[in-house]
């Protein structure tokens, strides 16, 4: 039939970060922290008379990268999901379809726009963790779809890309990958990570619970620290801050690096010898993409609040 081969086209795609929650009881500065690696791609097709395509998505497909991702990463042609849309009966239907074993379609979903980009009211008909339907209704045929992929870790997942089949003809996708870039300006208590109770400790062990959250363990990874002092001019009086250190980028699998941090910041401290009662280092963490050829940014943490009190060895 001619709608099994009509024509896909791509309109857009994006790339971007989940709004982190704000501080809370019952929410944990380790999860905040986590939420600032997770991002949704997003991506819009068009096809008519009707709906009915495979679609597949690259991650990292031009990288030697082993990708955590909860969708399985793809080379080639291999059938992630299919879409197939219905408009005979009492109202039109949606239904996305996982093709491969262990690939849920629980963290795709499908969103039915209108001629100006805007969703339409949909209601859900079926759900499963392997298949999804949903209806719109015969007076309001969709003029394009949004598909939302959402748990995407940036640190794992640098790039993605979308591929769309149609019948026999060959697949289409977008011309280039799409990178991520997350940038985190929410402040997050250092002295509480992995310590709900914010005792103090050195300012070695801050670090490695930073590290720790971010990759979980030594990754190799390229990054670039930097901390400031953060102070406030008399009780009511403005915020003022002093670089202290800048580190060269560096491996998140050297040993040394919260040892010379450490060492770095106490120094300084001694040298200043700064208000304790009022001050705070800043950090600033940026990890950089595991492919040297791209040197990009992939996740800066800009606000790594760490109190003076909560640093036993000042």
């Amino acid at each position: 039939m001619l709608f099994l081969s009509s024509p896909v086209v791509l309109l857009q795609q994006s790339y971007q970060q989940v709004t982190i929650s704000k501080r809370g009881e019952g929410v944990s500065e380790e999860a905040r922290l986590r939420a600032a690696f997770f991002g949704e791609y997003e991506f819009v097709l068009h096809q008519a008379p009707r709906y009915n395509f495979i679609s597949t998505v690259f991650y990292n497909q031009d990288q030697l990268l082993h990708t955590k991702s909860p969708l399985v990463p793809f080379v080639g042609r291999h059938e992630q999901f299919k879409v197939v849309e219905e408009v005979e009966g009492p109202e039109r239907t949606l239904t996305i379809e996982s093709l491969q074993d262990g690939v849920s379609v629980e963290l795709i979903e499908i969103i039915p726009l209108d001629g100006r980009e805007q969703p339409l009211d949909f209601w859900s008909l079926e759900v499963s963790a392997n298949r999804r339907t949903i209806g719109y209704g015969h007076n309001l045929p969709p003029q394009a779809l949004q598909i939302r992929i959402s748990g995407l870790n940036v640190v794992d997942v640098e790039s993605v890309n979308a591929c769309v089949w149609s019948g026999r003809k060959p697949g289409v996708q977008f011309a280039r990958p799409i990178f991520g870039s997350f940038q985190c300006r929410e402040p997050i208590r250092v002295d509480l990570l992995d310590n709900p109770r914010a005792e103090a400790r050195g300012v070695e062990g801050h670090l490695k619970a930073v590290f720790g959250t971010i990759f979980g363990k030594d990754s190799g990874r390229n990054l670039w620290l930097a901390c400031c002092y953060r102070y406030q001019l008399l009780d009511s009086g403005p915020e003022v801050r002093l670089p202290v250190l800048m580190t060269p980028t560096t491996t998140t699998n050297s040993e040394n690096l919260p040892f010379t941090v450490s060492a770095a910041l106490k120094k300084w401290y001694q040298d200043v010898v700064p208000s304790r009662e009022k001050g705070a280092f800043i950090f600033e963490i940026t990890v950089f993409a595991a492919n040297d050829d791209h040197r990009l940014p992939v996740l800066t943490l800009g606000e790594l609040t760490l109190p003076f009190e909560a640093i036993s060895e000042l």
